[in-house]
């Protein structure tokens, strides 16, 4: 749905979505290169909250964009939250993980992460589709600004507040 509305809702050239990916695209490795001093300074879980606690924000303000200049810049700051958030997320996410995770279950637990957040995303792009077809983009992209908040929220009040690094290194569980 990113691209469909930076093509062709707000005008972005073949150039300036690839530059608008290059963003996200180096605003996670900042954001991964972070992510140990946030964990190691509020917990991985707690990182994973506060990232994922941006991921609502940052589809706000890409369903605030237009095709104006500040609206472009408010996508290109929205795709550098988002990669900033998703960077140091996922390095949090995986050490949370697996330091819950007996050595034994690694693989098959991460296989079946993956193979869900592989479908789930999956799922979620064919959804935003039927939806930009049926509803519009801007009320799509309120849904999914609440889809995140939801998430987000989910998270806010689940036990991963409670920080892995509570836990202790792993060989001492």
């Amino acid at each position: 749905m990113l691209s469909l509305f930076a093509l062709r809702s707000l005008g972005f050239s073949a150039y300036t979505y690839g530059l608008l990916l290059t963003t996200f695209g180096v605003a996670s490795l900042l954001g991964a290169s972070s992510a140990h001093a946030i964990g190691t300074r509020i917990g991985s879980g707690r990182a994973v909250i506060l990232a994922r606690s941006l991921y609502p924000l940052t589809w706000l303000l890409v369903t605030f964009a237009t095709d104006t200049l500040v609206g472009h810049l408010l996508l290109f700051a929205a795709l550098g939250l988002q990669g900033l958030a998703a960077g140091a997320e996922n390095a949090n996410e995986m050490g949370y993980w697996q330091a819950l995770t007996p050595d034994e279950l690694l693989g098959r637990v991460n296989a079946a992460r993956r193979s869900v957040n592989r479908t789930m995303a999956a799922l979620g792009a064919v959804t935003a589709g039927l939806l930009v077809g049926a509803i519009g983009e801007r009320p799509t992209l309120i849904g999914v600004t609440i889809v995140f908040a939801i998430a987000a929220g989910t998270l806010a009040f689940s036990p991963l507040r409670h920080s892995a690094r509570d836990l202790g290194p792993r060989n001492e569980r």
